[in-house]
């Protein structure tokens, strides 16, 4: 019968695929998240998400939901909030980054904490 690998160069095969192994890590990203006790601005912090995210490039006039400056509040208050359970308000669910439902735009992980932290109190115009 014969061989392909002696002993010894597996050893050393099976030692040198080890130390490569060894050395993969995985390394965990924190991602900061808004404090949520901090009351959260719909004027200074939600309505910048959409100006900066373009959504004004699709969501403006003649779109069912308007999304510019003047407009967003009374095109998201109430038909897109769900204050019993923020995590359902549409506003919050389409855009989010773990959710198929927005194709285009979607938040950052922060942004749709900021925007389900203002859903969760109260979705106030402030």
């Amino acid at each position: 019968m014969y061989r392909f690998v002696t002993k010894p160069a597996f050893l050393f095969i099976f030692l040198l695929s080890v130390c490569f192994l060894s050395n993969c890590q995985y390394e965990y990203v924190e991602i900061d998240l808004p404090n949520e006790t901090v009351l959260v601005s719909f004027s200074d912090e939600i309505l910048p998400i959409f100006d900066n995210n373009s959504c004004t490039a699709c969501h403006s006039n003649g779109s069912i939901i308007d999304l510019r400056r003047d407009n967003a509040y009374s095109s998201i208050v109430p038909d897109l909030i769900n204050k019993e359970d923020p995590s359902l308000s549409l506003i919050y669910q389409y855009p989010n980054p773990t959710y198929n439902g927005h194709q285009y735009k979607k938040y950052t992980p922060y942004q749709a904490a900021l925007v389900f932290n203002w859903i969760k109190q109260g979705a106030m115009n402030n």
